[in-house]
């Protein structure tokens, strides 16, 4: 084994994602350890940790500047805020501003803040009307327990299930509102954007369904007859055992009849030995007597033998009759387990009317509940909340020109790019083109010559959220530019003085 040392003593950090424009930064540092009152934990400094990479003259190991900056500067304290002895709970005056597009994100991280309240709570505070859908679902799981069915156990199942499918549809809409509120925005700038509100209702209407008609076709009539052919190819054939049980009694028996015959030939052969060895001179009456005793004997043994080979031929005939017996017998407690089975468990075409109207009715309805309590959630919120960045145009060009300045590995502060050209493409983002132009050429004179000169044109493609997605530079010759920088040449006059050939813009 490797005698490996401790890791660092870090901090972990919290992070979020911008609501505006998805950029993900970190906001708190700290330790969650101890008591709350022993937490240590502050705010992240807006002045970003430099990385030196080794070999900075390299172009490809220059220091790394992460980007988590979400404090704005101030020009009167710019120190990092120090350690605060209290608990993540209480209130801190922080701004939580994205260093990507300057969006204030303060609202929606309260919303993203779930610590102080339960499941109930969170839902109740933004979905109040989801208390008449859960009202609806224990009526009708009450009225359920007044139908009478074949079974408690259907009855039970079924008032269960009925809060139970309510309960998920909630659960299934309510985490989709940032979706919904997204797509309302998206769908004013793309015409061919997906339809949250729509797909919402298709997805509600679909649990509809599968909770009032798929569910108990699976579990009420598919998942019995399944269990049923699965413990009959699992468990042995109770005919093939009856069968063999049969088999050896018939054995043991013709066994046990040969045995008895062996016996009753060698006690009649002893007993014929023993008369045969009697004394020839005794009285004629004991002679006459041991002749008839022996002629019984004989009859005895005869008879015996008769009557062991009539049971040898009848006992399959018997062992047959009762092998008959056993398997009607099996066959009925299988049959009146199979119709226990469909009175407890399989459902017939009555529980499944049943089933789909005292589950598919207020289901139906709480999908109209839940999306109206959804709508008016993103409509409140989305009122306190900073609009998607691709919602200005001046806006993502501001967050694009600084990304393709990265990307592009631009010098300087990009005034000497032109941008001409700005408008949405059919991703939503937009397509922003600049133009970085030579000067001019002059003669002698100091005109200049030419109506066109050598540029760079800079393509940037981005998505609706401003990330790049193609940054292209390449040369061509573009018109001279209306008012340029001030042009200066040398003359060859005797002052040498220089011409100022063209004013400054002013």
């Amino acid at each position: 084994m490797f005698n490996l040392p401790e890791y660092p003593d870090v901090h972990t950090t919290r992070h979020i994602t911008c609501v505006s424009c998805k950029e993900k930064f970190a906001i708190t540092e700290g330790h969650r350890i101890g008591e709350p009152q022993e937490r240590q934990w502050r705010v992240l400094s807006h002045e970003a940790n430099q990385i030196n990479l080794r070999q900075e003259d390299n172009r490809q190991r220059r220091p790394v500047v992460p980007q988590p900056l979400q404090i704005p500067a101030q020009v009167e304290n710019s120190e990092q805020p120090e350690f605060l002895q209290q608990p993540p709970t209480k209130f801190t005056p922080y701004k939580i501003h994205c260093p990507r597009c300057g969006a204030d994100n303060r609202n929606w991280l309260l919303l993203q803040n779930n610590d102080n309240q339960n499941l109930w709570q969170k839902y109740v505070s933004r979905f109040p009307h989801i208390r008449y859908a859960l009202l609806l679902a224990a009526v009708f799981s009450f009225l359920t327990l007044l139908i009478p069915l074949r079974s408690w156990l259907q009855i039970i199942f079924l008032a269960i299930f009925i809060p139970f499918a309510v309960l998920s549809l909630i659960v299934e809409l309510t985490q989709h509102w940032g979706k919904l509120r997204e797509g309302k925005h998206i769908a004013k700038i793309k015409p061919d954007a997906p339809d949250e509100e729509r797909a919402l209702w298709i997805r509600g209407f679909s649990w509809v369904l599968l909770a009032s008609v798929l569910i108990p076709l699976i579990f009420f009539v598919l998942a019995p007859r399944v269990i049923q052919y699965g413990i009959k190819v699992v468990e042995p054939s109770p005919e093939a055992e009856v069968e063999k049980a049969a088999t050896d009694v018939g054995e043991l028996v013709n066994q046990d009849l040969e045995n008895t015959a062996a016996n009753l030939e060698a006690i009649a052969d002893d007993m014929d030995n023993l008369l045969t060895g009697m004394p020839t001179n005794a009285s004629p009456q004991f002679e006459q007597e041991v002749a008839t005793f022996s002629e019984k004997l004989s009859a005895v043994v005869t008879a015996a033998l008769n009557e062991l080979n009539i049971i040898r031929q009848e006992s399959p005939d018997i062992i047959e009759a009762r092998r008959t017996q056993e398997l009607e017998k099996i066959d009925k407690a299988r049959a009146k387990a199979i119709e226990q089975l469909k009175k407890e468990i399989m459902a017939d075409i009555r529980f499944l009317l049943v089933w789909a109207v005292m589950v598919g009715l207020p289901v139906f309805i709480s999908v109209f509940i839940v999306m109206r309590s959804i709508k008016a959630y993103v409509k409140k919120v989305d009122g306190q909340l900073p609009p998607p960045l691709f919602y200005s145009v001046a806006s993502m060009t501001r967050v694009v020109s600084w990304e393709a300045k990265q990307a592009l590995e631009i010098e300087g502060t990009m005034h000497h790019i032109q941008w001409v050209s700005v408008k949405r493409n059919e991703e939503g983002g937009i397509t922003l083109t600049g133009l970085h132009r030579d000067l001019p050429n002059f003669n002698a004179n100091g005109q200049v010559r030419g109506e066109t000169v050598r540029a760079q044109k800079h393509v940037i493609k981005t998505d609706l959220w401003g990330r790049v997605i193609t940054a292209t530079i390449h040369d061509t010759r573009v018109p001279r530019p209306v008012g340029g920088p001030e042009f200066v040449t040398a003359l060859p006059l005797p002052h040498e003085a220089p011409i100022r050939v063209r004013p400054p813009a002013r």
